[in-house]
């Protein structure tokens, strides 16, 4: 007897241990994925949650859960409709269920639950866990606001987008693409032949284009150029071109843009004389220039600050949340590939010279190097006498790139940054404080960068501080008349940090 129950003393213990290492466990995965647990009766409605969901719906920890519909009164009200009847509707249904929803708070911050939770086939209780997306969810509204960007800039400049899945053969095609075809929006696409190309193509031009989608289909990852013809409805002939690429990945989708260059072709056989030709470039490296700085400047922020959190030392990011940031990550720099397409295909357009082709053409290969790479850890701090400090000076009037430099640069105590939003306040603040490096945007509300340099660099007191720019505006000749006016070198948005951080450690310890 006694034995016995020695022995059953010792199974207590040690299922009790396993219990404990069960919980610790538990828990871990709990801190890690930033979820918390709950439970409901479905008889009686009676509930538990974990205290972490107490404080998320800014609620005292109790013992027992508020009832659904005190909890969903205090979600969003343009989501608490749909959460509501997402739970009451998953009660007759055994299964898993999930709903998004938001949870505003009296300080004006909002959270962004995603719910998931299990109906038992038998049994009463209901199990779920809360799961904290706020940042995942901010970062992904940035990438839908950048790609909106992008598909206004498209249709600005008359820029057809259409992507194709050649598994499913389905194409999808934006506005402008078919209004290039003679299309209204809401006609479907227009139908293809057995090899992929659509019918409104002449058929001299068919060849041509079937064997750039075999290759698409044989081949990881290919990329095409190329110029055809197509009938319109009302039975105009107009001439395109267009490039496309197989994204990489499993799925056999391929992405392009096409343009109308039937008038543009036109108008470069009426350019006999030499000013009109240079008046018509000119204007179309400046609208480059622009449409440059415009679209890549938002990307500056996803892909920054989604590099700061995956990079984050201190407060490094969740599982979970790594995944989704590593997604959002190389999505971003997909979409600034394709950015990149865009104004290569609008400068090819108006006949760009061979220089400017070839230093988009080395862009795109390293765009391409970095969409499979890893993320590069940020550089060390170098290592000063003690007491030794710099003064940076940066001059950009976009408030998010600004906070962005500002959380790199957190990682250099040494360094001490100075704003400046406008020309004449960049001026005033450089001869004050004659600062180690001087960072400066080329479009500024007063003038531009070069504007900016002159004046420190002309008068009876010239400053000479280095002088470097900082843009999102990465055409060719925009680097070539910064370094010639003088600029120490010329950064592009959207910023690698890693890369960033070694550039102003190499300028400030040499």
């Amino acid at each position: 007897m006694e034995t016995g129950a020695g022995l059953d003393g010792a199974e207590r213990n040690a299922a009790a241990d396993d219990a404990g290492g069960l919980q610790d466990r538990l828990d871990l995965v709990r801190q890690l994925g930033r979820l918390s647990l709950w439970e409901r009766d479905l008889v009686t409605g009676a509930g538990r949650w974990d205290p972490d969901i107490f404080h998320l719906f800014g609620m005292p920890v109790a013992a027992d859960a508020p009832s659904a519909e005190v909890a969903m009164a205090l979600v969003h009200p343009d989501d608490r409709a749909e959460a509501l009847a997402a739970f009451r509707g998953s009660l007759g249904r055994p299964g898993r269920h999930e709903v998004r929803y938001r949870v505003p708070h009296a300080d004006g911050r909002v959270t962004w639950v995603h719910s998931v939770w299990q109906v038992p086939v038998q049994g009463r209780r209901i199990t779920g866990v809360l799961i904290d997306d706020t940042e995942v969810a901010a970062l992904a509204r940035a990438h839908d606001h950048t790609r909106t960007h992008l598909n206004l800039a498209a249709d600005v400049a008359g820029i057809g987008l259409w992507s194709y899945n050649l598994a499913r053969d389905e194409q999808v095609w934006n506005s402008t693409m078919k209004a290039i075809y003679g299309l209204a929006p809401e006609d479907p696409v227009p139908p293809s032949d057995e090899a992929g190309v659509s019918l409104p193509v002449l058929p001299e031009d068919r060849p041509a284009l079937a064997a750039h989608f075999e290759r698409m289909r044989a081949v990881d990852a290919p990329r095409a150029e190329a110029s055809w013809r197509i009938r319109r409805p009302d039975g105009c002939v107009r001439t395109l071109m267009g490039r496309a690429r197989r994204l990489p990945g499993d799925d056999a989708v391929v992405m392009g843009v096409a343009m109308d260059v039937t008038d543009l072709q036109t108008a470069e056989q009426a350019l006999r004389d030499k000013a009109a030709a240079e008046h018509a470039s000119r204007v179309k490296s400046e609208f480059l220039s622009r449409m440059s700085h415009e679209l890549r400047t938002p990307l500056n922020a996803v892909l920054g600050f989604a590099e700061l959190l995956l990079g984050d030392g201190v407060e490094p990011p969740r599982p979970l949340q790594r995944e989704r940031l590593q997604h959002l990550r190389l999505a971003g720099r997909q979409l600034l590939a394709l950015i990149d397409e865009v104004l290569e295909i609008a400068r090819q357009g108006g006949g760009a010279d061979g220089d400017a082709r070839a230093a988009q053409a080395a862009l795109q290969a390293l765009l391409q190097r970095q969409s499979t790479e890893a993320l590069a850890p940020a550089p060390p701090a170098p290592a000063l006498p003690p007491g030794v400090r710099h003064e940076l000076v940066y001059v950009e009037d976009n408030p998010v790139n600004l906070l962005l430099v500002q959380q790199v640069l957190a990682q250099r105590p040494h360094l001490r940054l100075h704003a400046a939003a406008t020309v004449q306040e960049g001026v005033a603040l450089v001869r004050r404080l004659k600062p180690s490096l001087v960072l400066v945007d080329l479009h500024l509300p007063d003038g531009d960068g070069l504007d900016l340099l002159a004046l420190l660099r002309g008068g009876t007191d010239p400053v000479a501080s280095p002088c470097v720019m900082l843009s999102a505006d990465a055409q060719p000749q925009q680097v070539q008349r910064a370094l010639a006016a003088g600029f120490e070198a010329y950064w592009t948005k959207p910023i690698d940090v890693a890369g960033f951080l070694s550039e102003i450690d190499a300028r400030l310890t040499a």
